[in-house]
């Protein structure tokens, strides 16, 4: 979205904050959606766990080598390859501070849809 590195003090911190809070003001349902590293959105994570009451969020806990089986299947596989998803690969990178659900290899995309569906309608 700003094209910035992930690293400490990323700018792109601030604006997802702000976008959550205008979902907030403005939408029954906000989604932040993204490979976001615990560490480096730590402050993101805490405002939201702050300004919502009801948070969901979901870790796709897959081996690295089913990463790489989904990655061909998507229309921009050639864009970066195995060396590339290595060096930003983190094994657990959980949040800590916010509940997750793990998301297996195991489950379909139809399981994966209604599971996170059934969670955010059933408030």
């Amino acid at each position: 979205m700003l094209w910035v590195k992930d690293e400490k003090g990323t700018k792109a911190v601030p604006l997802l904050i702000e976008l959550a809070k205008y979902g907030k003001q403005n939408c029954n349902i906000v989604i932040i959606e993204g490979i976001l590293y615990s560490d480096l959105y730590i402050e993101l994570f805490e405002v939201l766990k702050l300004e919502f009451n009801d948070i969901y969020a979901y870790y796709y806990d897959m081996p690295f080598e089913e990463t790489l089986i989904r990655h061909q299947t998507k229309a921009n596989h050639n864009e970066f390859g195995e060396n590339e998803m290595k060096r930003w690969w983190r094994e657990k990178d959980y949040i800590g501070i916010i509940p997750e659900k793990n998301i297996t290899k195991e489950l379909s995309l139809d399981e994966i849809v209604e599971m996170i569906s059934s969670d955010v309608m059933s408030k």
